[in-house]
């Protein structure tokens, strides 16, 4: 079980470039703060979407692609490292005036107004290795250096 307390670091608040990768987007954020563990949550519009879903039976992310305008609904994940480097996992729901996707954050979502929100938090550095079971990448605790 991970169990453990933050203090609260920098909060940013800021709007991603249209046309920009949503998830490159954040993710150079969170790199040039030098942010490695915390609390991300965004909204706007997407003029198209990539995100994935998780098949637990097969232990594989299925794709789907969304070639339209979406709102982004809702948009929260968290930051932590994964092989040494921030990693933003996110979940992302959109949607039109007649649907609703939602899934896994991932590379390909093409901004068209994104205003985002992210917390840093300071303590212990959550990691994320690979835990067989799942066959995901999850948190276990790694000790701050310095």
């Amino acid at each position: 079980m991970i169990d453990a307390s933050y203090e609260i670091g920098q909060i940013l608040l800021g709007r991603l470039p249209k046309g920009s990768d949503l998830l490159s987007g954040l993710t150079d954020v969170v790199k040039k703060k030098a942010i490695r563990s915390g609390i991300i949550w965004a909204i706007g519009a997407l003029e198209s979407v990539r995100l994935a879903y998780y098949e637990q039976d097969e232990k594989r992310y299925s794709e789907l692609k969304i070639e339209k305008g979406v709102e982004i609904l809702s948009l929260i994940g968290n930051i932590s490292e994964k092989e040494g480097v921030p990693f933003i996992h996110a979940h992302i729901t959109v949607g039109d005036k007649e649907n609703v996707w939602g899934g896994h954050l991932i590379y390909g979502s093409k901004v068209f107004a994104v205003e985002y929100h992210i917390i840093e938090l300071k303590g212990r550095i959550l990691s994320r290795t690979f835990d067989p079971e799942t066959g995901l990448f999850l948190w276990q605790r790694k000790t701050l250096q310095g």
